[in-house]
């Protein structure tokens, strides 16, 4: 027998025109929403050519849904989902509003003001827009709201701002269009998006239901990323709790680069140093299938909130974390930060979290040398080595590596051999300019025997650059010592590359090799003077050299103690 259909839910469903939710009920976005990100030219510019090109068949147009809730009996009701929709239509509004007042329709503008965006009530000390957003957005949004055509927005720079000068500018053509007509067909406009530009509305009694609609309305995912789909799985879950995941949710944002890539790689690198290599498009499966409890949940927010700061420190050296490792110790950081490598971050994150400072700098360093050694063999970024050191990162997570050589062990096949970086460096191309800085100033420390020659981190390159002997796009009647069909390979060579103070680079530019031997001959650094003291440069002498250089390499960068 089929259960009784219920005569009442706490769930309701409207269809009401976008204008229509503005004027009729004050809106707010939660402070640990994301920013507004809609771009002008992107998703602004479609929002416009789809409401335009309704408007002007007079057919009705769906945007989507909303998601509301009303709990906390607060005087607005909160956004859960819909926000870049409510936002740019009130944006839209707002252009309207000010194209009348710049034709001199100031109760028509006023008008608009009072109904759509902002009004006074009796809890108000003054004018309070009817939406309200973000810590981030809501003042640069409330400048634009609540001033009357008074303010410059072209200079601003802001997604807000540009979305509004975009609209600014579409509203305006259509009233430029209309001629003496312009004040009818943007009334008709402003009708048009109370009650034909429609948003399925969805209200619910409390925040955690808000997040269990929000969800289950984008099941598939295609409009929402991993954060997203997870942020509104955890608030959900929460409960009474949902506070505490809140503020942690909201501190981990804080800490973390809150691009939506920077954040879904940190939490990627959280999540797989805890339960081994997880790819991205499983990413969300799997924290859901193993958060299954309000307890779980709670603890989760805590722990992802501590490890944002960790994973944070990782691209600072001057994080306060590091304070206690010294200059070398931070020199480590600082190299680590520039090679920013995928596979090293779940296993920093662990032994930051569980080695003592003394094995964690032992660690750091292993890591630089085993990072130069990935790069220039070519595996570090392969999947084979991050699982690899994701596995490891679970053991030092369980206790079952507590020291740095115990790491170099379990990553054995991970860490390219002797051999095999000797053989790749010999050869080796840089097409970075910061790289080749990098490892040419770290020879030269190795060939002066400097203790720990590879922790040098790059230095302003105002002061020391980086000269390419056989210049890029060479005249090559200049350069008989370098076959015609090869010779921009050459240049890449390591081999090929010298250190110069910049002013001398700059002035070498693309000269002969007989002119720049003898700025070289007179450098202070050992490895350019010697570059100095060969009669011809050809791709002999070019090969010659990356050898040396690949011989020195494999003390510079050593594989382990």
């Amino acid at each position: 027998m089929l259960p009784q259909v219920p005569t009442h839910t706490k769930i309701h469903f409207d269809l009401k025109g976008i204008a229509e939710i503005l004027k009729s009920a004050d809106l707010r976005v939660p402070i640990y929403q994301r920013s507004y990100c809609w771009q002008a030219e992107d998703e602004v510019s479609d929002f416009w050519a789809d409401i335009k090109s309704a408007f002007e068949d007079n057919a009705e147009y769906f945007l989507g849904t909303v998601v509301l809730t009303a709990e906390g009996g607060g005087a607005r009701k909160m956004v859960i989902d819909g926000q870049q929709r409510l936002v740019t239509a009130s944006l839209l509004v707002a252009a309207i509003r000010d194209e009348f007042h710049d034709r001199g329709e100031g109760k028509k503008s006023e008008g608009i003001q009072r109904r759509y965006l902002a009004d006074e009530d009796l809890y108000s000390d003054g004018i309070e827009p009817k939406l309200s957003l973000n810590v981030n957005d809501d003042d640069v949004y409330q400048e634009i709201i609540l001033t009357l055509g008074q303010v410059a927005h072209n200079a601003r720079t802001e997604p807000i701002f540009r979305a509004y000068n975009y609209l600014r500018e579409r509203v305006n053509e259509v009233a430029t269009a209309a001629g003496s007509s312009s004040a009818d067909r943007l009334l008709k406009l402003v009708s048009f998006l109370e009650s034909w530009a429609r948003l399925g509305v969805v209200e619910v009694p409390t925040e955690a239901d808000a997040y269990v609609i929000f969800e289950s309305l984008n099941n598939r995912g295609a409009d929402l990323t991993t954060a997203d789909l997870l942020k509104n799985y955890l608030f959900g879950r929460a409960k009474d709790d949902i506070d505490k995941v809140r503020t942690n949710w909201a501190k981990a944002m804080n800490s973390i680069d809150t691009t939506s890539a920077s954040f879904i790689a940190f939490l990627r690198h959280y999540w797989s140093s805890l339960h081994g290599p997880t790819r991205e498009r499983d990413l969300y499966k799997e924290i859901k299938r193993n958060l299954t409890s309000q307890r779980k949940v709670v603890e989760f927010s805590r722990d992802l909130a501590e490890a944002a700061t960790l994973y944070a420190a990782i691209s600072n050296s001057d994080h306060e974390i590091w304070d206690t490792h010294g200059v070398a110790g931070k020199a480590d950081i600082s190299l680590i930060s520039g090679f920013n490598l995928a596979p090293v971050k779940p296993l920093l994150m662990a032994a930051m979290k569980h080695f003592d400072s003394q094995e964690l700098r032992k660690l750091t360093r292993h890591i630089v040398s085993w990072s130069v050694r990935g790069l220039i063999v070519g595996t570090i970024n392969s999947r084979g080595t991050e699982d690899r050191y994701c596995a490891a990162a679970v053991k030092v997570r369980s206790g079952a590596i507590v020291k740095a050589a115990k790491v170099q062990a379990e990553l054995a096949q991970a860490i390219p051999s002797d051999n095999d970086f000797r053989e790749a460096f010999a050869i080796a191309r840089v097409s970075k300019n910061r790289d080749a800085r990098y490892y040419l100033r770290a020879l030269e420390r190795g060939s002066r025997k400097t203790q720990h020659p590879e922790l040098v981190p790059n230095e302003d390159e105002t002061q020391v650059n980086l000269e390419h002997v056989l210049p890029k796009n060479p005249n090559t009647s200049e350069w008989p010592g370098f076959d015609k069909q090869e010779i921009s390979s050459w240049s890449l060579r390591l081999g090929n590359m010298v250190l110069l103070a910049a002013a001398e680079n700059k002035r070498l530019g693309n000269k002969s090799f007989a002119d720049k031997r003898v700025a070289f001959s007179q450098s202070s650094l050992a490895l350019t003077k010697k570059a100095g003291s060969h009669q011809d440069w050809t791709s002999e002498v070019v090969a010659e050299r990356q050898g040396e250089f690949a011989e020195l390499a494999v003390k510079v960068w050593p594989r382990g103690d």
